[in-house]
């Protein structure tokens, strides 16, 4: 039987604790896990086509909204096939999203700003990660996996309708423009 999250004698066996709690062989808790870094691998390639194809604020609610649906089917489905297919959209949606995002600051700030604005992004953004992981592993073990599951989807589903109530096109999109040279 796995360790609880609050008694974890090895970070391996806490990282996994949400997933074995079904009493999951290791390989099904690997595929589940596994699952995300393939969806986000596939989604890169069609993250650029994406970019060109659509609008930012069209791909990004799409994403959100496929987001949602993915946390959804985690906090539904104890299979294990449903897991994986939900982590590989989560991964698929985060890699999208991130090329969505990038290219929309590349477009529409300066090129003299650009390398703050997206260290900027990246410093926030990489930031919420481990306060994230902190947060909801408290969560975790106050309240347990099942429950856990559906206030993760609530608060996506809650985001989600507000972006989509509130975000406006980007209306200051410009096309990439190539660096100039240092030199003459």
């Amino acid at each position: 039987m796995p360790e609880s999250p609050t008694s974890c004698s090895r970070p391996s066996s806490c990282s996994s604790w949400w997933w074995a709690r079904d009493h999951r062989p290791p390989w099904a808790v690997g595929l589940i896990l596994a699952s995300a870094g393939v969806g986000g691998l596939a989604a890169s390639f069609a993250g650029p086509w994406m970019d060109r194809h659509g609008s930012p604020r069209t791909v990004f609610l799409g994403c959100l909204w496929s987001w949602t649906l993915c946390l959804l089917l985690i906090a539904l489905s104890p299979n294990t096939v449903v897991l994986a297919l939900a982590w590989a959209g989560v991964g698929a949606t985060g890699a999208i999203s991130s090329i969505i995002l990038t290219m929309a600051r590349v477009r529409a700030v300066p090129d003299a700003a650009l390398g703050k604005v997206i260290g900027a992004a990246a410093v926030v953004a990489e930031g919420a990660v481990p306060l994230g992981a902190v947060v909801a592993g408290y969560f975790l073990a106050a309240a347990g996996p099942g429950l856990s599951a559906w206030v993760i989807f609530a608060v996506m589903a809650a985001l989600t309708l507000t972006c989509a109530r509130f975000l406006r096109p980007l209306d200051a999109a410009r096309p990439p423009q190539p660096a100039k040279p240092a030199l003459p």
